[in-house]
């Protein structure tokens, strides 16, 4: 059974989280529990509810949204191309994980790609999921 699911928002890298973060609120820690809120909301309704079962393979594609510090041309060079900068991808697909899933043992292989952004497109994440 195959199952994809996009979510309509920049991706948040899991963070290093710290025993304080459970009362003390830094703002990395706050946007990744929001994106995960999110994430959780557009793939099973509930912003408080886990996928039931995982999956065999993971493949994630996180488009990220160019610099508007770039010029326009170099922008126009980015588009739909494959992002090396910002965030590792490994701390990308952590967060998809630990978001989506309580217990994501079973995942045997994981895939993730970062992309830029296609012109006027919104950043997003797209997942696709292959269950057993």
């Amino acid at each position: 059974m195959r199952s994809s699911f996009t979510i309509p928002t920049e991706i948040v890298p899991k963070p290093r989280q710290t025993a304080s973060d459970k009362w003390k609120q830094r703002d990395c820690v706050m946007r990744y529990r929001k994106w995960c809120d999110e994430a959780r909301l557009a793939v099973t309704g509930s912003p408080l509810k886990y996928l039931e079962s995982s999956p065999i393979a993971l493949y994630a594609f996180f488009h990220v949204l160019v610099a508007d510090s770039l010029p326009e041309k170099q922008n126009a060079l980015l588009y739909g191309r494959l992002c090396k900068t910002r965030y590792d991808v490994d701390n990308c697909i952590k967060s998809c994980c630990d978001a989506l899933f309580q217990d994501d043992r079973g995942i045997q292989i994981m895939h993730g790609v970062k992309l830029w952004c296609e012109e006027d497109a919104e950043p997003r994440t797209d997942l696709f999921l292959l269950f057993p």
